[in-house]
């Protein structure tokens, strides 16, 4: 734990969180604790104690800025009740700080490999445009719809997609790029098959919030007759 004369910098810091095993490295509040507003203070006061050469810590700080916006607001309690919510705006500009990063390395000189180095892999990219984006469009979505409706940032997560595709690849076995109709027959099989854990869930308590097959349907026969 890093401590100041005033109090605490950083709560937790373990040698886990610098050099974690193969097992360690998939728990996510390892990844947190190095990213959120307590190592972004804690780096901002290192770079306060080196004086001129702390100049080298420039690009790190702007890294842990843009990522302790993106944790503070989804392990944010409060309810988000209106669109022009600040926090919407804090994951535009982190998200902004990411596009503009990949942008500014992409037009570089350097080499494929020397900028794959420089950047994020591009599925840990695409997982953290997708959150921000996806997050947004739906509070967007939701509170225009359901004005009197409100959203709990925290109580958000992926789970219930990441469970379905996962079913998606189980269904379709080694084909990998099912077609629409094949995918509607497997979602349709996922929905059918579901069980409630817990009847006080929001699905399925009620006949309005049932889960509905999916449809497919063309304008044209997949076959022509032979004239």
């Amino acid at each position: 734990m890093a401590t100041n004369a005033t109090g605490r910098i950083h709560y937790i810091l373990t040698d886990l969180h610098f050099h974690p095993d193969q097992k360690e490295k998939m728990r996510n509040h390892l990844a947190e604790e190095v990213l959120n507003e307590d190592m972004y203070t804690l780096m901002q006061m290192y770079q306060h104690s080196l004086g001129k050469g702390g100049s080298i810590l420039k690009g790190a700080l702007a890294l842990l800025k843009a990522t302790s916006l993106f944790i503070s607001v989804f392990r944010d309690p409060r309810v988000i009740v209106s669109t022009n919510d600040e926090r919407l705006v804090k994951l535009y500009d982190c998200l902004l700080f990411f596009l503009d990063q990949e942008e500014k390395v992409g037009s570089s000189d350097w080499s494929a490999s020397e900028k794959a180095k420089r950047l994020l892999s591009w599925e840990c990219r695409d997982d953290i445009y997708s959150c921000i984006v996806g997050f947004t469009k739906m509070v967007k979505m939701k509170l225009s719809t359901h004005p009197d409706l409100t959203i709990t940032p925290a109580q958000i997560n992926s789970d219930i997609v990441e469970n379905m595709f996962c079913q998606q690849r189980s269904y379709r076995g080694t084909g990998t790029h099912p077609n629409s109709l094949q995918y509607s027959k497997t979602i349709n099989s996922i929905i059918l098959g579901q069980s409630l854990v817990n009847n006080k869930s929001n699905a399925g308590a009620s006949k309005s919030s049932t889960a509905h097959p999916m449809t497919f349907s063309l304008n044209t026969p997949l076959r022509k007759k032979k004239g």
